[in-house]
């Protein structure tokens, strides 16, 4: 059953999100009750909410697509220790392309504008080793024929990180060495849900895609902000 957030309608191909609307004992356990807080400081929507993400230790994806040659603005975000949910809610109110959804310990972020961008893509058969550095697992995904496909039909210029990029690294709370994990196989996964796959197997990971349109050109960029 697909239920909706408050903060508006959203559509989402292949996985089933649940979002915040919860009774209060379910919320009590998960992991949208964990304590977070904004400092005041100016920044952009997607690097505030990669920063709530962060500080719930919750993996997720942000989707951002800019039309028109529009960026990002920065933007004051202040808000006192709450909940994560409280949280993406306030921001999502600010920034009105923010709306969010949330299942299975995982927050995507901007999820309605995945039918303007490229992943929406199905890929047929995939090996993904979360031993693996998660630039190289990007790369790999983006390398698929159907994911190659889509972009040149899109006529989308691939772009690489912005110089000084910051990228959140979190260490698991009482860390201690993990084995080796077998690589897994996607077989006829959407390029959403394998990032979605990935994050989830790092725990904390958040990736973010962002696709731009300025005079008849076309682009993307896909990371990771917390790592």
């Amino acid at each position: 059953m697909l239920h909706y957030t408050r903060c508006g309608w959203v559509f989402v191909c292949t996985l089933a999100l649940y979002t915040s609307q919860t009774s209060p004992q379910t919320r009590k356990t998960t992991p949208l009750s964990r304590t977070v807080a904004l400092g005041g400081a100016s920044t952009t929507s997607g690097a505030a909410v990669s920063f709530l993400l962060s500080e719930a230790r919750v993996p997720g994806g942000i989707i951002s697509v800019y039309d028109k040659c529009a960026q990002s603005s920065p933007q004051e975000f202040s808000l006192k220790e709450t909940t994560l949910k409280e949280a993406l809610d306030y921001v999502s109110q600010i920034d009105g392309s923010r709306k969010w959804l949330f299942a299975n310990g995982l927050v995507v972020v901007g999820s309605q504008l995945t039918g303007k961008t490229i992943l929406n893509t199905v890929i047929g058969d995939v090996d993904i080793d979360s031993n693996e550095a998660l630039s190289l697992t990007t790369q790999q995904l983006l390398n698929t024929p159907e994911v190659r496909k889509s972009v040149e039909k899109a006529g989308l210029e691939e772009l690489t990180p912005e110089l000084g990029f910051a990228q959140i690294r979190k260490d698991p709370v009482n860390a201690s060495p993990q084995p080796a994990k077998h690589p897994t196989h996607l077989h006829n996964i959407t390029l959403l849900n394998a990032l979605n796959t990935v994050a989830t197997a790092k725990e904390t990971g958040v990736w973010q895609y962002e696709q731009y349109s300025c005079r008849k050109k076309s682009s993307f960029r896909l990371d990771w902000v917390v790592k």
